[in-house]
C-alpha cells in the first residue's frame, strides 16, 4: 500500500499539522510507503502514481476539492479528512464541500455531528469516525526541562490557548471563563496557563491581586509534552472545538482531563456543563481527588482502523 498525504506538519503548532504528522509518523510504524506533500504542488502529487492513495488534508474548501478531483482523475482511491467540528457552511464553500464529498472515494471525520451531516446529503459514501491521532505515532521525547516549580501539597491545573477568538460572543479557548472563576479554586490549586501568541497577557495582568498568584503564566511555545507530565489535570474550556489533540496527548501520558460539554469528546474526558460556573468548580474538584485508574495511550486507536479503511473503499 502506497499512501500519498497531501498536508502541512509543524511548524506552525496546530491540530491539523499535528494530526498530519502523527499520520505520517503511525503509518511509518507500520511499514506503510508513503509520500508526504506540503506544498500546492499538483504536477508533483500527481506523478505518485495511480497505485497510490490520495489523502488531502485541507480545511479551506477549494483546496480540498480540487485535490480530491485530481485523486478521482489521477489515483487509484482519494479521501479526505475534516478537521473541523462543523462541516456545512453559506454560499460557494459549501458547494465546494460538496463536491469534495462527491468526488472522494471515502472521507474521515472526528465527531459524529459531521459523520451525521455527510450522511444526510450522501448516505452511501464510506465515512470513518476517527481520532484526529493514534496511538503509533505517539513519539514524546519528555525532556528535564521545568516550566515551574511545584510546591508539596499543591496540585496544578493546564489551561492552553493559541489565539484569542471569538465564537458566538464566547473566548473559544475559554480563557475568560476560567480566568473569572480562579477566585474559586481550592486554595492548593494553581493554574498553569500556557498562552501560545500572548494575546491573553492583559486579561492576565487586569485579573485581582487576590488570585494573581494563583497563575503561572507561560507566554510562547513550551514543550507540551514535558509540560503535560508537571501537572495534575488539564482542562478544555472550549466554546466550540474539534477533536482536541491535546486532551489525546493528554490521555496518552495518563493525565485526567476537563472539558466543556460543546461537542463529543474522547472516552475517559470528565464534561462540565458550558458556561455553569459551579458545576466547572464541582469537576475540578472531583477530577483532583479522583482515584481511578487514567485512560492511557492503549485507549487510544489503533493505525490499522485507518489501514482498514483504505483497504475496504
Amino acid at each position: 500500500m502506497k499512501v500519498v498525504i497531501f498536508g502541512k506538519v509543524s511548524p506552525p503548532i496546530g491540530g491539523v499539522t499535528k494530526s498530519v504528522e502523527n499520520l505520517t509518523n503511525s503509518l511509518k510504524a507500520k511499514n506503510i510507503n508513503i509520500v508526504l506533500c506540503q506544498g500546492l504542488d499538483f504536477v508533483g502529487v500527481i506523478k505518485k502514481g495511480r497505485e497510490a492513495f490520495l489523502h488531502a488534508n485541507c480545511s479551506i474548501q477549494w483546496k480540498r476539492f480540487l485535490l480530491t478531483l485530481l485523486g478521482k482523475l489521477f489515483f487509484k482511491k482519494n479521501i479526505f479528512t475534516v478537521h473541523g467540528s462543523v462541516y456545512e457552511v453559506e454560499g460557494f464553500r459549501n458547494l465546494f464541500n460538496r463536491l469534495s464529498v462527491y468526488f472522494s472515494d471515502g472521507v474521515i471525520v472526528w465527531n459524529k455531528g459531521v459523520y451525521d451531516t455527510i450522511k444526510s446529503f450522501s448516505p452511501n459514501k464510506p465515512i470513518l469516525k476517527s481520532p484526529c491521532i493514534y496511538r503509533e505515532g505517539f513519539c514524546f521525547n519528555i525532556n528535564d526541562t521545568s516550566y515551574f516549580d511545584r510546591k508539596d501539597g499543591c496540585q496544578y491545573i493546564l489551561l492552553y490557548a493559541h489565539t484569542k477568538t471569538k465564537f458566538k460572543q464566547n473566548d473559544i479557548y475559554g480563557v475568560e471563563f476560567v480566568l473569572k472563576n480562579l477566585h474559586s479554586f481550592p486554595d492548593n490549586v494553581y493554574l498553569v496557563f500556557q498562552d501560545l501568541s500572548g494575546q491573553y497577557l492583559n486579561d492576565v495582568k487586569t485579573i485581582s491581586d487576590v488570585v494573581k498568584d494563583k497563575i503561572i503564566y507561560l507566554k510562547g511555545e513550551v514543550d507540551f509534552p514535558s509540560l503535560l507530565c508537571s501537572i495534575d489535570l488539564y482542562i478544555r474550556p472550549t466554546s466550540i472545538d474539534g477533536t482536541s489533540i491535546a486532551i489525546l496527548e493528554s490521555q496518552a501520558l495518563n493525565i485526567r482531563v476537563l472539558a466543556s460539554d460543546v461537542v463529543e469528546r474522547p472516552r475517559g474526558v470528565t464534561l462540565y456543563r458550558f458556561m455553569d460556573d459551579l458545576d466547572f468548580i464541582k469537576k475540578i474538584k472531583t477530577s483532583l481527588n479522583d482515584q481511578k485508574p487514567h485512560l492511557g495511550r492503549q485507549e487510544i486507536d489503533s493505525i490499522d482502523s485507518y489501514i482498514g479503511f483504505l483497504s475496504s473503499i
